[in-house]
C-alpha cells in the first residue's frame, strides 16, 4: 500500500486538503468528500415512540462533477448500498477508485436500481 497523488481526487473534510490516493493492489482508492453518521426517525418528543428508526454512514463521494451517495446501516456493518448514481455511469469502470474504498471497508457492495438492490 502507498500514498500517492492522484488528479480524480478533490479537496476533502478530515481536516486536509491533500489530493492523495491509497493504492492497493493496483487500484487507487478515492476518498469520499464527506462521510456522516446520521440517524433518521420519526420519534415523538411527547410520548417517546418511533415506528422507525434508522442508524447510518452515509458516503459522498464526487465524480465528474456528480454526487455519489453510499450508505451503510450500522445494524448490517458488512454491507453498503450505494444509492445516488446516474444510471448510465458504469460502476465497475468508472468508479473503480469509489469501489475500492468501499471494498476495503465492507464485504459486500450493493448498487440501488430500479428493480431493488444488486449486488457488484
Amino acid at each position: 500500500m502507498a500514498y500517492v497523488d492522484h488528479p480524480n481526487i478533490v479537496s476533502n473534510t478530515f481536516g486536509y486538503r491533500e489530493k492523495r490516493a491509497l493504492i492497493v493492489n493496483g487500484l487507487s482508492e478515492q476518498l469520499p468528500s464527506k462521510v456522516e453518521h446520521l440517524v433518521d426517525t420519526d420519534l415523538d418528543p411527547r410520548s417517546g415512540e418511533c415506528s422507525y428508526f434508522y442508524n447510518y454512514l452515509q458516503y459522498t463521494f464526487e465524480h465528474t462533477g456528480t454526487q455519489i451517495t453510499a450508505r451503510s446501516y450500522m445494524d448490517d456493518a458488512s454491507e453498503v448500498s450505494i444509492l445516488q448514481c446516474p444510471d448510465d455511469i458504469d460502476i465497475e469502470n468508472e468508479l473503480s477508485g469509489i469501489l475500492a474504498y468501499l471494498r476495503l471497508r465492507y464485504p459486500t457492495v450493493k448498487r440501488l436500481v430500479q428493480s431493488g438492490y444488486t449486488e457488484i
